[in-house]
C-alpha cells in the first residue's frame, strides 16, 4: 500500500519535472535555430558583399589612354631650333600598341626675314609599342607621318628679287618636311596619374611631355 502511494505522489513530481526538461529542450532548440539562422544571414551577406567587390572591379581605373603636353625642340633649318608647344592624346591597347596624335604650335620672329612673323602648325600621328625593362622605365619604339603647315604672308614681300627668292625657299623648305618618321621614347612613371617622356627622332627633333593617364 505504502509503495502503491509513493508512485501516486511520484506521478505528478515526475510529470511537471518532464515537463520542465522537455520547456527547457524546446527553448534550446529555439536558441540554435535563431543562430543557425543568423550564421546563414552572415554567410549571404559575405557574398554579396563578394559579388559587390567583383562586380566593381572592372570599373577600376586601366589607364588605357593619356593626354599630353611639353615641348618639342624642331629644327626648321640647319641652323635654326626652334620650341614649339605641343598637346596631344593618346590610346593604349590591351596588347601594347599605342596609337597617338599630337599638335604642335611654332610662332618664329625675324623668320625667314628681319620683321617677318612665322606661324609653323605642326601635325603628327603616330604608332608605337610599349616594352616595360626591368629598370622602372618603358621604352617605346616609334613610327609615325609629321605634317608641316606654315603660315608667313610677309614673306617674299620684299623689292630685292634675290631676298624674296630666298624667304620663299625657307618657307618651302619647312612644308618639305612633312614626312614619315622614327624615333624613340622613354617613359618614367611618376606616380598612379602622371608620367614623363622623352622623345627623338630621326628628324633630328627632340621632345619632353608630361602625360596624365586617363
Amino acid at each position: 500500500m505504502k509503495k502503491i502511494l509513493m508512485i501516486l505522489i511520484l506521478l505528478p513530481i515526475v510529470a511537471v519535472a518532464e515537463d520542465k526538461v522537455i520547456s527547457e529542450l524546446i527553448k534550446e532548440n529555439d536558441v540554435l535555430q535563431k543562430k543557425i539562422e543568423l550564421n546563414n544571414q552572415m554567410i549571404n551577406l559575405r557574398e554579396k558583399s563578394v559579388t559587390s567587390i567583383n562586380d566593381i572591379k572592372p570599373m577600376i581605373k586601366k589607364n588605357n589612354s593619356e593626354i599630353f603636353f611639353g615641348f618639342e625642340n624642331v629644327n626648321l633649318t640647319e641652323n635654326s631650333n626652334e620650341i614649339a608647344p605641343t598637346i596631344g592624346y593618346a590610346k593604349k591597347f590591351e596588347n601594347k600598341m599605342i596609337l597617338g596624335a599630337s599638335y604642335g604650335r611654332l610662332q618664329s620672329d625675324n623668320f625667314p626675314g628681319v620683321g617677318i612673323q612665322t606661324i609653323t602648325n605642326i601635325y603628327q600621328i603616330y604608332t608605337s609599342y610599349n616594352y616595360s625593362t626591368s629598370w622602372n622605365f618603358d621604352v617605346r619604339p616609334i613610327l609615325g607621318y609629321v605634317e608641316y603647315h606654315v603660315n608667313s604672308p610677309d614673306a617674299g614681300n620684299t623689292d630685292s628679287i634675290s631676298q624674296s627668292n630666298y624667304e620663299i625657299d625657307e618657307i618651302n623648305k619647312i612644308n618639305d618636311r612633312s614626312r614619315i618618321f622614327a624615333g624613340v621614347s622613354i617613359v618614367k612613371d611618376i606616380n598612379t596619374n602622371w608620367d614623363i617622356s622623352f622623345r627623338a627622332d630621326i628628324s633630328k627633333s627632340a621632345s619632353m611631355f608630361l602625360s596624365y593617364k586617363l
